[in-house]
């Protein structure tokens, strides 16, 4: 079965459901359809992006974000971002019906700034696998400053360490 024959039946089953225009005419000229795509739906049940929001990939398929459909729908059609998979709903205009993205992928890599862990005592303590740092004792745990804060020291990955209450006073 051809391409062309394929995408016919596609426009077909649309148009018994009353829609128009799958797409945008920038996509209705490519061989294949985004729905035509086997992607993991193990999880569409659980959450269904096309309801309420657009997931929003890198262009490295990195997940961005989930954005309204508005905006989304504006990535598409300014041609900033392709569209991956569309979900059952339909936005009517005055003349015709669109298909509502659920996944869009952007063209161009957007650099984001690498996340700053938070210090608190869990990550910490997690950090020193739950250890004393000085005699590997693993009841009575605190954090410790190895620079006290109050010769100046600051609460950085780097001075605070796990010890236990004996080694702390």
């Amino acid at each position: 079965m051809s391409t062309h024959s394929r995408s016919k039946v596609g426009k077909d089953k649309l148009r018994r459901k009353g829609v128009k225009s799958a797409c945008p005419p920038r996509y209705a000229q490519t061989d294949a359809h985004p729905n035509d795509l086997n992607l993991d739906e193990t999880h569409s049940s659980d959450v269904r992006l096309g309801e309420n929001g657009v997931l929003v990939l890198n262009h490295n398929f990195e997940p961005l974000n989930i954005c309204a459909v508005r905006r989304g729908l504006v990535l598409m059609y300014l041609g900033r971002a392709e569209v991956i998979r569309f979900s059952e709903r339909t936005l009517s205009s005055i003349d015709e019906e669109h298909l509502v993205p659920s996944v869009l992928r952007l063209y161009e890599q957007v650099k984001r700034p690498t996340p700053q862990l938070k210090i608190s005592r869990k990550s910490i303590l997690a950090r020193d696998d739950f250890m004393c740092q000085y005699c590997s004792s693993k009841s009575n745990l605190t954090s410790d400053h190895v620079f006290p804060r109050h010769r100046g020291g600051e609460t950085t990955g780097e001075n605070v360490d796990c010890c236990c209450l004996k080694r702390n006073n």
